[in-house]
């Protein structure tokens, strides 16, 4: 599978509007992109917000394909987060299974804050944002 892994950031960017996040999000689904999430950018998504109470952030998330968080995408997220402690930097576990799905499924993350995967064998697509 290969595809587009979307952060958080760049979900709520999208519900909010903002550009350019929300003009390349738009080319993703009119090029009918695989646009993929997980439990975490969910729950993180909907963190300010009940589900169902909001029809149109419900209609997006609707479009996106949900992927399960396997045993190999846990364990490539607890080795990130190892190797990375081992230089004495921190990979907090949201992030570290957000990048282990998109090496899992060949995916292309796309996000805005770059910084927090510092990760060199996966694909990342930054979108205005932080660097």
């Amino acid at each position: 599978m290969s595809g587009f892994v979307l952060d958080t950031t760049v979900l709520i960017e999208y519900a909010q509007g903002v550009e350019p996040t929300t003009a390349r999000v738009l080319e993703l689904i009119e090029a009918k992109a695989e646009l993929l999430i997980c439990a975490v950018q969910l729950a993180e998504y909907y963190a300010g917000e009940t589900p169902g109470t909001n029809p149109a952030m419900d209609a997006f998330i609707a479009r996106l394909t949900l992927m399960p968080l396997t045993r190999p995408v846990a364990l490539l997220a607890a080795n990130y987060r190892y190797e990375l402690a081992l230089q004495d930097r921190r990979l907090r576990t949201p992030d570290a299974l957000i990048a282990a799905l998109a090496r899992t499924t060949s995916a292309t993350l796309v996000t805005n804050n770059v910084r927090d995967f510092p990760i060199p064998n996966i694909t990342i697509e930054r979108l205005g944002g932080n660097p």
